[in-house]
Protein backbone atom coordinates (compact mmCIF):
# COMPACT_ATOMS: atom_id res chain seq x y z
CA UNK A 1 0.00 0.00 0.00
CA UNK A 2 1.40 3.61 -0.87
CA UNK A 3 1.30 6.33 1.55
CA UNK A 4 -0.52 9.01 0.60
CA UNK A 5 0.55 12.17 -1.28
CA UNK A 6 0.97 15.20 0.60
CA UNK A 7 -1.80 18.10 -1.28
CA UNK A 8 1.16 20.04 -2.09
CA UNK A 9 3.50 17.59 -2.97
CA UNK A 10 5.36 18.58 -6.48
CA UNK A 11 6.31 15.27 -8.36
CA UNK A 12 8.91 17.45 -9.95
CA UNK A 13 10.57 17.66 -6.70
CA UNK A 14 14.40 16.26 -6.51
CA UNK A 15 13.81 13.14 -4.63
CA UNK A 16 17.42 13.72 -3.18
CA UNK A 17 18.73 16.58 -1.03
CA UNK A 18 21.32 18.94 -2.03
CA UNK A 19 24.35 19.43 0.00
CA UNK A 20 24.99 22.80 1.72
CA UNK A 21 27.95 23.59 0.16
CA UNK A 22 26.25 23.06 -3.29
CA UNK A 23 23.48 25.97 -2.43
CA UNK A 24 25.71 28.91 -0.28
CA UNK A 25 27.08 27.09 2.45
CA UNK A 26 30.34 28.44 4.33
CA UNK A 27 33.31 28.42 1.86
CA UNK A 28 36.17 25.67 2.82
CA UNK A 29 39.34 26.80 0.83
CA UNK A 30 42.72 24.28 0.94
CA UNK A 31 44.92 25.75 3.00
CA UNK A 32 47.56 26.11 0.09
CA UNK A 33 45.10 28.10 -2.39
CA UNK A 34 46.07 31.89 -2.29
CA UNK A 35 43.38 34.68 -3.58
CA UNK A 36 45.76 36.88 -5.47
CA UNK A 37 44.39 35.98 -9.19
CA UNK A 38 41.00 35.60 -7.85
CA UNK A 39 40.99 39.42 -7.37
CA UNK A 40 42.23 40.12 -10.73
CA UNK A 41 39.28 38.04 -12.44
CA UNK A 42 36.48 41.76 -12.14
CA UNK A 43 39.68 43.27 -13.63
CA UNK A 44 40.10 41.03 -15.92
CA UNK A 45 36.11 40.62 -17.05
CA UNK A 46 36.30 44.91 -17.28
CA UNK A 47 39.32 44.29 -19.85
CA UNK A 48 37.31 42.17 -22.00
CA UNK A 49 34.30 44.10 -22.28
CA UNK A 50 36.51 47.11 -23.12
CA UNK A 51 38.20 45.48 -25.70
CA UNK A 52 34.86 43.96 -27.17
CA UNK A 53 33.88 47.84 -27.25
CA UNK A 54 37.00 48.01 -29.35
CA UNK A 55 36.38 45.33 -31.59
CA UNK A 56 32.64 46.44 -32.16
CA UNK A 57 33.83 50.10 -32.87
CA UNK A 58 36.20 48.57 -35.59
CA UNK A 59 33.41 45.87 -37.29
CA UNK A 60 31.45 49.48 -37.75
CA UNK A 61 34.55 50.79 -39.50
CA UNK A 62 35.25 48.06 -41.76
CA UNK A 63 31.42 48.02 -42.57
CA UNK A 64 31.28 51.72 -43.42
CA UNK A 65 34.56 51.11 -45.74
CA UNK A 66 32.47 48.13 -47.49
CA UNK A 67 29.99 49.82 -48.50
CA UNK A 68 31.46 53.23 -49.92
CA UNK A 69 34.40 50.49 -51.27
CA UNK A 70 32.46 50.33 -55.00
CA UNK A 71 32.20 54.15 -55.25
CA UNK A 72 36.03 54.68 -54.13
CA UNK A 73 36.84 51.81 -56.80
CA UNK A 74 35.00 53.83 -59.54
CA UNK A 75 36.59 57.41 -58.78
CA UNK A 76 39.94 56.37 -58.47
CA UNK A 77 40.16 53.74 -62.13
CA UNK A 78 38.02 55.82 -64.32
CA UNK A 79 39.20 53.69 -67.25
CA UNK A 80 41.86 56.50 -68.44
CA UNK A 81 45.52 56.99 -68.31
CA UNK A 82 45.90 53.36 -69.81
CA UNK A 83 44.14 51.78 -66.22
CA UNK A 84 41.25 49.69 -67.40
CA UNK A 85 38.34 49.96 -65.28
CA UNK A 86 37.91 46.72 -62.97
CA UNK A 87 34.87 44.33 -63.60
CA UNK A 88 31.86 44.67 -61.39
CA UNK A 89 32.45 41.22 -60.35
CA UNK A 90 36.29 41.98 -58.92
CA UNK A 91 34.71 45.09 -57.17
CA UNK A 92 31.66 42.85 -55.55
CA UNK A 93 33.58 40.16 -54.44
CA UNK A 94 35.98 42.46 -52.26
CA UNK A 95 32.92 44.48 -50.95
CA UNK A 96 31.45 40.86 -49.97
CA UNK A 97 35.23 40.35 -48.18
CA UNK A 98 35.20 43.17 -46.19
CA UNK A 99 31.91 43.13 -45.03
CA UNK A 100 32.85 39.17 -44.00
CA UNK A 101 35.39 40.41 -42.04
CA UNK A 102 33.12 43.45 -40.65
CA UNK A 103 30.34 40.70 -39.38
CA UNK A 104 33.44 38.16 -37.68
CA UNK A 105 34.81 41.26 -36.00
CA UNK A 106 31.33 42.73 -34.67
CA UNK A 107 30.60 38.91 -33.68
CA UNK A 108 33.69 38.46 -31.77
CA UNK A 109 32.93 42.24 -29.67
CA UNK A 110 29.72 40.63 -28.72
CA UNK A 111 31.24 37.88 -27.30
CA UNK A 112 34.04 39.70 -25.38
CA UNK A 113 31.61 41.89 -23.73
CA UNK A 114 29.07 38.94 -22.69
CA UNK A 115 31.97 36.93 -21.52
CA UNK A 116 33.64 40.06 -19.51
CA UNK A 117 29.64 40.56 -18.00
CA UNK A 118 29.56 36.62 -17.16
CA UNK A 119 33.57 37.09 -15.90
CA UNK A 120 32.82 39.44 -13.27
CA UNK A 121 30.13 37.62 -12.06
CA UNK A 122 32.56 34.11 -11.89
CA UNK A 123 30.31 32.76 -14.38
CA UNK A 124 31.31 30.37 -17.47
CA UNK A 125 35.21 30.21 -17.51
CA UNK A 126 35.17 28.40 -20.11
CA UNK A 127 33.56 30.74 -22.14
CA UNK A 128 35.98 33.50 -21.15
CA UNK A 129 38.65 31.40 -22.49
CA UNK A 130 36.82 30.33 -25.89
CA UNK A 131 36.35 34.11 -26.34
CA UNK A 132 39.93 35.86 -25.36
CA UNK A 133 40.87 32.88 -28.17
CA UNK A 134 38.54 33.72 -30.88
CA UNK A 135 39.93 37.40 -30.03
CA UNK A 136 43.04 37.06 -31.54
CA UNK A 137 41.39 36.63 -34.91
CA UNK A 138 40.09 40.40 -34.95
CA UNK A 139 43.75 40.82 -36.05
CA UNK A 140 42.54 40.59 -39.49
CA UNK A 141 42.45 44.15 -38.75
CA UNK A 142 45.77 44.67 -37.93
CA UNK A 143 44.00 47.50 -35.00
CA UNK A 144 42.90 45.06 -32.36
CA UNK A 145 45.97 42.90 -32.65
CA UNK A 146 48.00 44.33 -29.85
CA UNK A 147 44.99 44.54 -27.21
CA UNK A 148 43.71 41.35 -27.89
CA UNK A 149 46.96 39.36 -27.96
CA UNK A 150 47.87 40.99 -24.33
CA UNK A 151 44.26 40.34 -22.83
CA UNK A 152 44.66 37.01 -24.34
CA UNK A 153 47.83 36.24 -22.38
CA UNK A 154 46.40 37.57 -19.11
CA UNK A 155 43.28 36.06 -19.26
CA UNK A 156 45.20 32.88 -19.53
CA UNK A 157 47.55 33.27 -16.61
CA UNK A 158 44.84 34.16 -14.68
CA UNK A 159 41.37 31.92 -16.00
CA UNK A 160 44.09 29.05 -15.46
CA UNK A 161 44.97 29.89 -11.66
CA UNK A 162 44.19 26.98 -9.09
CA UNK A 163 42.43 29.60 -7.07
CA UNK A 164 40.26 31.08 -9.86
CA UNK A 165 39.49 27.95 -11.08
CA UNK A 166 38.29 27.04 -7.54
CA UNK A 167 36.20 30.46 -7.47
CA UNK A 168 34.57 29.88 -10.18
CA UNK A 169 33.72 26.46 -8.96
CA UNK A 170 32.38 28.13 -6.10
CA UNK A 171 30.32 30.06 -8.01
CA UNK A 172 28.81 27.23 -9.82
CA UNK A 173 27.67 25.61 -6.78
CA UNK A 174 25.33 29.19 -5.59
CA UNK A 175 28.06 31.48 -3.71
CA UNK A 176 27.71 34.91 -3.90
CA UNK A 177 30.80 36.95 -6.16
CA UNK A 178 31.06 39.19 -3.04
CA UNK A 179 31.34 36.07 -0.46
CA UNK A 180 33.88 34.21 -2.83
CA UNK A 181 36.11 37.61 -2.92
CA UNK A 182 36.06 37.92 1.13
CA UNK A 183 36.78 34.00 1.36
CA UNK A 184 40.02 34.57 -0.69
CA UNK A 185 40.53 37.72 1.29
CA UNK A 186 40.45 36.34 4.76
CA UNK A 187 41.97 32.94 3.94
CA UNK A 188 39.16 31.89 6.27
CA UNK A 189 35.92 30.15 5.82
CA UNK A 190 33.63 32.95 6.02
CA UNK A 191 30.02 31.55 5.93
CA UNK A 192 28.96 32.45 2.35
CA UNK A 193 25.74 33.66 2.36
CA UNK A 194 24.38 35.93 0.07
CA UNK A 195 24.54 39.91 1.44
CA UNK A 196 21.17 41.65 2.62
CA UNK A 197 19.34 42.37 -0.52
CA UNK A 198 21.34 40.91 -3.12
CA UNK A 199 19.97 38.22 -5.58
CA UNK A 200 21.33 34.53 -4.66
CA UNK A 201 21.05 33.44 -8.40
CA UNK A 202 23.36 30.35 -8.84
CA UNK A 203 26.17 30.72 -11.41
CA UNK A 204 26.69 28.70 -14.07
Amino acid sequence: MHPPKRPDANPYTPTAEIPEQAVGGPIHLPPDVRGTFVHQVPILGILMVVQGGLDVLMSAAVGVYAFILPEAISQSRPGGGGNPPLPPEATWVATALIATVSFFVLAIGIANIFAGIWTVQFRHRGRALLAVSFGLLSGLTCYCLPTSLLLFIYALVVLNNRGVVLAFDLRRRGHHPQAIQQAFSRGATPTGQVPPNVSATPGE
